[in-house]
């Protein structure tokens, strides 16, 4: 089972959580686009091109046979998409979670329930969960460790220092 297989969408006390459309490319830029929000991403800011390349390889119908599997998640609060997250699950049976959201909704908690959610579907599908984060975003790392993971290691990258966590109850 994948997360793909789930039933969708899924809801929080204040999130909907639904997969991703080629309808989202317009809100998934007005946020991916911003420098602060791409500070602690892996990648810079995007243009309109790149958001929809990015959500045309979490589509179910773009999924390999074989090696991880990618799914994307729009987030919404109020009828509107403030975010996205990325489920990535690999053969080993892990699933890394990832997240990035419009700083209209940052230090609300919406990233907690998000992650919260996150981790709680790789739980139900027996996966081990894991996500890393910059070693300086400490705001993430207090949403990761309240969603139920712990810090595991630090691993150097090329794009800088990150902080490993991994699932409390695997």
């Amino acid at each position: 089972m994948t997360p793909f297989d789930l039933t969708w969408p899924r809801t929080t006390s204040r999130t909907v959580l639904r997969l991703l459309t080629m309808d989202d490319v317009a809100a998934m830029h007005s946020y991916r686009s911003l420098p602060e929000v791409c500070r602690f991403l892996t990648h810079d800011v995007l243009t309109r091109e790149e958001v929809a390349r990015r959500i045309t390889s979490r589509l179910p119908e773009d999924q390999p046979t074989h090696g991880p599997l990618t799914c994307g998640v729009a987030i919404v609060v109020d009828g509107r998409m403030v975010g996205d997250a990325m489920l990535r699950m690999d053969e080993g049976g892990r699933l890394w979670i990832g997240y990035g959201l419009h700083p209209s909704v940052w230090g609300r908690g919406v990233a907690t329930e998000v992650a919260t959610e996150l981790v709680a579907i790789g739980r139900s599908l027996g996966l081990s969960v894991w996500a890393d984060s910059f070693a300086d975003n400490v705001a993430s790392q207090v949403v990761l460790e309240r969603a139920g993971l712990a810090l595991d290691h630090e691993a150097a990258t090329a794009e800088g220092l990150m902080h490993v966590f991994t699932d409390t109850a695997s």
